[in-house]
């Protein structure tokens, strides 16, 4: 349900104002992986979940990972199983597999996520729950940039929000104007009005707040001060004027307080001039500023002026500048650490890692600099044994080095990063919150290793598609 309620609700705020039974598939497949004679307990499945305290959460998370229908039917408790397959289901991209859940809810999300992930439409039909399905037909004829799909959906307003997110690459007025429902016609010419950066479509905007607005980020993005006097709202205009002009005085004679201070900030950026910043009134607004300026011009004096946003202040010019002095700065410990072991690998410089006092974490520092430099003496500084190991096996980039680490979770950790091999996290722990997320990790870190988006629909990584896609930077 997770995945879904993002959808609905993001579908449900996008109408604003506006206000069956499930067909069944064919028959269900099963996905059946024999993992009960491997020689090694730890990749036998239910031989690991039956000496396991939580069995259901074992069979669940042995079950998802094997996309193994008969290792979820093991599981006692309803909500775990319908879980297990939901996750198989999105896996194997299978939607037949949603028809062995009970809960009606876990049910359509299922649908909904196949149908998102397969991009087929005929699958939103199964779900139930109307606005579900609505919200099914909406996004799934985005992905397709399709209009078409709309069609599918029987509600005449979110039909129309449906057609009216097309506008955006179509690029069509007409369909603004066959929109009947004012809120959504106005969001309409809005979108329009920026797609192709022309403000007469603002003038065909009801709502004078938005009417205005449109017109302002036109002006801005066109650059044309000519835009600004058409703008109804006095301070807006004002502001408009000053972004326009790139004059920070004009900002002063507005007269709301938030809109003075957005002006200011507004022009410190386009100018790339602290001295707007200084007149802004919000504490927040002010050091958002500075800390924002400090970046861009690689400035740390710039952060000392600030209260609350100081030590990240600092921490983002460090990674700017690739500069460690700066970190020898910053009061707050944990902005401190990661100062440093950031810019010892941007720097490669070994003796950052010194700067830091906790053992563990200076063990941390020398082992990213090993791997990244793939230099096995690096290793030598890292003063606990199983993580001396695993830098060595990282930096000579030999598995077999794994098998000096005593602690099991770590050793299997090891093989599977440096293999690539997503089996081996598998077998990892029992099911532990910290095995599960050392679990985490190692596919995490095979995945960034590989850097390669076809690598997010493989079965292997099918419970982490999601994450996989956030992480190399695909996801919608």
């Amino acid at each position: 349900m997770k995945k879904a309620l993002p959808i609905l609700i993001a579908f449900t705020l996008f109408l604003c104002c506006c206000t069956n039974t499930p067909e069944k598939s064919g028959n269900t497949t099963t996905s059946t992986v024999n993992l009960s004679n491997s020689p090694n307990p730890r990749d036998d499945p239910i031989a690991r979940c039956e000496k396991s305290l939580q069995k259901d959460l074992c069979y669940w998370n042995a079950g998802k990972r094997a996309t193994d229908i008969s290792l979820c039917e093991r599981i006692t408790g309803l909500t775990d199983k319908d879980s297990c397959f939901l996750g198989i289901a999105e896996g194997m991209k299978q939607p037949d597999i949603c028809e062995k859940i009970v809960d009606p809810e876990v049910l359509d999300t299922c649908y909904s996520n196949c149908a998102l992930d397969e991009k087929d439409y005929t699958v939103c039909k199964n779900i139930s729950d109307n606005t579900m399905k609505e919200a099914c037909f909406y996004h799934v004829s985005l992905s397709q940039r399709n209009i078409k799909i709309c069609d599918q959906i029987e509600r005449k307003d979110p039909r129309d929000a449906c057609y009216m997110s097309h506008v955006d690459y179509q690029k069509d007025p007409a369909i603004c104007a066959g929109i009947t429902n004012s809120n959504t016609t106005d969001l309409c010419y809005y979108t329009l009005a920026k797609a192709v950066t022309n403000e007469t479509y603002c003038s065909r905007i009801n709502a004078d707040k938005l009417r205005n607005i449109c017109r302002y980020e036109v002006a801005v993005s066109k650059n044309d001060m000519r835009i600004c006097i058409s703008i109804e709202d006095t301070d807006l205009r004002i502001h408009c004027d000053a972004v326009t002009g790139l004059e920070p005085s004009a900002c002063d004679t507005i007269e709301n307080i938030d809109q003075r201070d957005y002006c200011y900030s507004d022009l410190a950026n386009l100018t790339y001039d602290p001295r707007p910043c200084g007149n802004i009134e919000n504490n927040v607004t002010r050091e958002y500023c500075l800390s924002d300026l400090a970046k861009k011009l690689k400035d740390d004096s710039l952060c000392w002026t600030l209260k609350d946003y100081q030590n990240k202040c600092l921490y983002d010019v460090a990674a700017e500048t690739k500069n460690a002095s700066v970190c020898r700065e910053i009061i707050a410990e944990n902005y401190r650490i990661e100062c440093y072991r950031n810019t010892a690998s941007l720097q490669m410089d070994p003796s950052l890692c010194e700067e830091l006092k906790n053992q563990a974490y200076k063990d941390a520092c020398f082992f990213d600099l090993a791997r990244i430099k793939k230099d096995p003496s690096m290793c030598e500084k890292v003063l606990d044994p199983d993580q001396k190991a695993y830098c060595n096996a990282q930096a000579k980039n030999d598995p077999s080095i794994c098998q000096e680490i005593k602690d099991q979770d770590m050793q299997d950790h090891c093989i599977g990063v440096i293999t690539k091999d997503p089996a081996k996290c598998d077998r990892i722990g029992s099911a532990t919150y910290e095995a599960m997320v050392q679990k985490d990790n190692c596919y995490a870190t095979i995945i960034k290793e590989i850097n390669d988006p076809a690598i997010c629909g493989k079965r292997e990584f099918a419970e982490y598609k999601n994450r996989c896609e956030t992480l190399l930077g695909t996801g919608s």
